[in-house]
């Protein structure tokens, strides 16, 4: 066996070239509040102006514009935000040799290749992209679903490899769409159901994505619009501006056919043919909820269909007048692991795979389910063994009149089961009215209600709720998250959300042995419900408690580390020390609704490690900042400057560090591993998912994890975690290795793996409790009609 990845070497680097030129950027200062989100408007800007690649530098304590040299006309005067950027064109043209790059020659090689290749690809008529940067789908479809088409596609990454090569990173991607564009005779009455959705309008060859804004009255031969100072009907722009030889649809286009509007990048309305615009379907969309399974791709079938699109599609890239020459195969990595960790439970109990003295021993192939039987054993347990506080159970009262009191002993048995007290878990039953009406706002009005009639105050509680309506898609469960807020800012009370479906779905009314009607079990639904009803009890209950089931037994890399992240003007961090035996989670409003400005984070850096030092009497010598997503420029001055101050303060060692860390959910370049071997009774190569520990460092400040994979079993291509450093001493494959141990805690299923380190896992939790957004308006609109 070998581990290979979907990276494929660039093997004729050497003969690329380029030259740029450098413009200074006047008028915007590094201490600016927006100055490095004004930065990326003018490269957007200028790269779409000039369609050529733009990215930018600093050196000598200016920001520079990199453009390509290729007799561009650049304007000289900007409004960005707040204020004007000036361009100051540099005197000399700087050449740029592919074959030998240095650090800041490699970052402008890679946008100047990612261009490159973008354009080759957006030629190819069999191809369409919604929008630059996104993948690339072959225009043949399959039918599937309920009229839906399913698209099947590529990410294309222009990477750099760790001895100074350049590879392509490619990745397969599928979308939905619907099989039949909006109707030709689309009324305004029915647009409304299509209004700020998005779809695909196929406008000729270029078939590209957009936003359903308005809907206009006038026909395609009545809409007309400036092409050229001429004004003409939309039917006659189409036909002028398709492309020939014109595509079947656009040749047999009603001249009554409906229009509609929308956005292009530069926030100018554009208008369409309702009959060429097939709406984007969501994979959640019932109509094709079944057919995700056909998006989810094994590592047997990934590997050769990533292999079948480089050699259909990559033979014709080129760099300028130069064909990019791809390598045969993708680049192969060392097989290195990192290893588990050993565990620490209850009574001090270990688990270990290394064969600890003292420690219960196990395997890989076991360590899911010894984690699940430690916990179960009443002589080990959990690791925090504190008893549980005052206890609520919300349930709506149509439920309590049928499944909802079995429901609730048996949560009742497993929560025992999983942590046994002196006076068991009982929680208080709070009956709530849920026959007021089917919106959010009803349901939260009565769990108010009810919070206040049983005199509900200070504690934890699960909140058993019925979907108002059917979720909107890529949108927040809005019941759920204001019921959450709701029980926490007006009764003190912690609590975690369940939903009625799978009881309903898991339980029946039978006849009882005396012959009396009773709730029980469906034949067929106990796995099912067992492993539903764990769930619940550790995640809606236990971790909701702050009852951490098992801890890191052995020493890491960082004495501190700190997850950060940000959700609608809500920050969240995490300190984890000692493996987990310390956590304390502190949340604070931000002014910006993905980042934190510089004495914001600051602050919150401060409190995090003050208020551990004082509590530990311990003074952290490492410290590492996990970011969930992008640190931005702001962060990471903010970071600095804490550090200092907890030096000088006397908060940590006196040559105490800090290593700030990004851990994108979605990686930029989309990596994968394969286990590759071969299959002798088929006589072929096979591929399989790497081991869970599996790791590549890629270069200096970037590296990957497999945080899943064998022998957890789950369907699909192990995506591996990407971890990239921003600033800081310790080595990218340390740090690698401290991240992969915070997955080895996987609290919410010790059965199973876990994708992200537990401090990112917890500030998740959390700030969809106090940050998930709601309709207020509509709340409070209901509230004063009600006069409650």
């Amino acid at each position: 066996m070998n581990t290979e990845t979907n990276i494929f070497r660039i093997a004729n680097l050497a003969e690329l070239s380029a030259e740029y030129r450098l413009y200074r950027v006047k008028g915007l200062s590094e201490g600016q509040e927006d100055y490095y989100r004004n930065l990326n408007t003018l490269v957007n800007r200028l790269s779409r102006q000039l369609q050529s690649p733009v990215t930018f530098l600093h050196r000598e304590g200016s920001a520079f514009l990199v453009i390509r040299e290729d007799g561009h006309k650049v304007e000289t005067e900007h409004p960005v935000i707040g204020r004007t950027a000036y361009l100051e064109k540099g005197s000399g043209v700087l050449p740029l040799n592919f074959g030998k790059l240095d650090e800041q020659g490699m970052r402008i090689a890679l946008r100047f290749i990612q261009f490159s290749i973008q354009g080759s690809l957006r030629n190819d008529y069999g191809l369409w992209q919604p929008s630059s940067g996104h993948p690339f789908y072959e225009k043949a479809s399959r039918a599937v679903g309920n009229g839906a088409a399913l698209h099947s596609g590529f990410l294309v990454r222009a990477t750099a490899l760790k001895d100074g090569g350049i590879g392509l990173c490619v990745d397969i991607q599928h979308t939905f769409l619907s099989a039949k564009p909006l109707p030709a005779n689309l009324s305004k009455r029915d647009f409304a159901g299509y209004k700020a959705s998005h779809a695909i309008y196929k406008f000729g060859h270029a078939w590209f994505d957009i936003q359903l804004a308005e809907w206009s009255e006038l026909t395609v031969i009545e809409e007309k619009i400036l092409d050229n100072g001429k004004r003409v009907n939309i039917l006659e722009y189409l036909h002028a501006h398709c492309g020939t030889p014109l595509p079947p649809e656009v040749v047999r286009l009603s001249k009554d056919c409906a229009v509609v509007f929308y956005y292009n990048g530069r926030d100018e309305m554009r208008a369409a043919p309702s009959a060429l615009c097939y709406p984007v379907l969501d994979p959640a969309d019932p109509a094709i909820r079944r057919e995700r399974r056909l998006t989810v791709l094994n590592p047997d079938d990934r590997r050769p269909q990533i292999k079948r699109f480089v050699k259909r599609y990559f033979s014709r890239l080129e760099f300028g007048s130069i064909p990019l020459k791809l390598a045969d195969n993708a680049e192969s990595i060392p097989t290195r692991t990192f290893r588990i960790p050993d565990l620490r439970f209850g009574g001090n109990a270990i688990l270990s795979l290394r064969g600890t003295p003292g420690a219960k021993s196990t395997t890989l192939a076991n360590l899911g389910r010894d984690r699940l039987n430690l916990l179960r054993d009443k002589s080990v347990g959990f690791f925090i063994q504190s008893p549980l506080q005052q206890q609520f159970f919300f349930m709506p009262e149509t439920i309590r009149q049928s499944w909802g009191p079995e429901f609730l002993r048996q949560l009742c048995q497993m929560v025992d089961s999983l942590y046994p007290q002196e006076l068991g878990y009982n929680p208080k039953l709070v009956p709530y009215d849920d026959r007021t009406g089917s919106a959010f706002f009803h349901q939260v009005q009565a769990i108010k209600a009810a919070a206040e009639l049983h005199q509900v105050s200070s504690g934890f509680a699960v909140v058993m709720v019925h979907d108002p309506s059917p979720k909107r898609t890529r949108q927040h469960d809005e019941l759920a998250a204001c019921a959450i807020q709701t029980l926490y800012k007006d009764f003190d009370v912690r609590s975690g959300v369940i939903h009625t479906e799978v009881g309903s779905e898991c339980y029946c009314l039978r006849s009882s042995g005396s012959g009396a009607p009773e709730y029980s079990l469906s034949q067929g639904k106990r796995g099912k419900f067992d492993g539903y009803l764990r769930g619940a009890a550790i995640n809606k209950v236990l971790l909701t408690n702050e009852k951490w089931p098992f801890v890191i037994a052995d020493a890491m890399h960082a004495d501190l580390t700190i997850g950060v992240d940000v959700k609608s003007n809500y920050v969240g961090f995490t300190t984890i020390a000692k493996g987990g035996e310390y956590i304390d989670s502190r949340f604070a409003s931000c002014r910006f609704a993905e980042q934190i400005l510089a004495d914001e984070f600051r602050k919150l850096l401060i409190e995090a490690v003050e208020v551990y030092s004082k509590k530990s009497g311990e003074f952290a010598r490492s410290i590492a900042v996990y970011r969930d997503g992008r640190m931005f420029e702001q962060e990471q001055l903010g970071a600095h400057k804490a550090l200092e101050f907890l030096i000088n303060e006397g908060y940590v060692a006196p040559a105490a560090t800090l290593t700030c860390l990004e851990i994108p959910k979605r990686s930029f370049t989309p990596l994968r591993l394969f286990e590759v071997g071969f299959d002798r009774a088929n006589g072929r190569p096979h591929s399989s998912n790497p081991p869970v520990g599996r790791y590549y460092i890629a270069n200096d400040s970037e590296g990957y994890v497999c945080s899943t994979g064998s022998p957890f079993d789950r369907q699909g291509t192990v995506n591996p975690l990407h971890v990239r450093k921003v600033f800081g001493p310790l080595s990218i494959d340390v740090c690698l290795e401290d991240i992969y141990w915070f997955t080895v805690l996987a609290w919410t299923r010790p059965e199973d793996c876990t994708r992200h380190p537990i401090n990112i896992k917890i500030n998740d939790r959390r700030l969809f409790e106090d940050a998930a957004s709601y309709d207020e308006h509509e709340l409070k609109t209901h509230e004063q009609e009600t006069g409650r």
